[in-house]
């Protein structure tokens, strides 16, 4: 999808986009056709595009998902997917409550959408920002609303440049409420034994361990690990579906 994708190039937004998807202008090389035969009715546009594509095209060579960092603005980050799914890491975070001004983080999972690790406060957490910086994009669902204010406290430097959020992302399909309503409807699915947890347990489960409990943090992990493995499942599927639509409409122009 990401070489369909115009709204990147400053001064192009979605009804500029749409109008060159009208005019079968679909790809970066159906764009650099017209420059180049001077077919373009607007210069201004045609000035852009001949720009930015160059830059374009080697922001893809050079692994540069922040060169589309733009695309977040129109809620369209989901179009680096494709491209960048190896420079993905899953995040979900657990914390003592609510509030990124007053509360903290607790428990941390990511994954490269293979291999899961856990950062935990007064053990390892500060060893988060590193892996962190491995990447360039970052998956999270709701993280615009609550992993990311709470990230931006300690680790403000380390969060990958570009952030995809399922919440909103699932939203643009038809789906509505939290993580475990929006697996169910996709048939995703959790251990039996933690299937029932919510965030609220979750900050019970860090008490119970502060205390002592050694297996609550486990229990704790076990659900944060759940989170976070099921992101990549629920990415793939929004980005598929997301992308059969735009290829429908781009086929009809084409």
């Amino acid at each position: 999808m990401l070489r369909h994708t115009f709204i990147h190039v400053p001064g192009v937004g979605h009804l500029t986009e749409r109008k060159l998807w009208a005019d079968g202008v679909c790809t970066w090389e159906d764009a650099t056709q017209l420059i180049h035969g001077s077919s373009m009715t607007s210069r201004a546009l045609a000035h852009r595009l001949q720009t930015y594509l160059p830059q374009t095209l080697r922001a893809i060579q050079e692994r540069n998902a922040a060169f589309f960092k733009r695309l977040a603005g129109f809620g369209e980050s989901w179009r680096l997917f494709s491209e960048f799914a190896g420079d993905c890491v899953y995040v979900d975070i657990e914390t003592t409550g609510l509030s990124a001004a007053y509360d903290d983080i607790t428990v941390v999972g990511t994954s490269d959408g293979r291999n899961f690790k856990v950062f935990v406060k007064g053990d390892n957490l500060r060893d988060l920002a590193s892996e962190l910086k491995k990447h360039s994009v970052a998956v999270t669902f709701n993280g615009s609303g609550f992993d990311l204010p709470f990230l931006r406290k300690s680790f403000a430097k380390s969060i990958p440049p570009v952030h995809i959020d399922l919440r909103w992302v699932a939203y643009k399909l038809g789906y509505r409420g939290g993580l475990k309503e929006i697996e169910c409807e996709l048939g995703i699915k959790r251990p039996k034994r933690i299937a029932d947890m919510d965030g609220f347990e979750a900050i019970i489960l860090w008490q119970q361990y502060r205390r002592g409990d050694k297996h609550a943090l486990e229990r704790l992990i076990e659900y944060n690990r759940s989170d976070v493995m099921n992101l990549k499942g629920m990415m793939q599927h929004c980005y598929d579906r997301l992308l059969d639509q735009h290829l429908k409409l781009f086929r009809s122009k084409m």
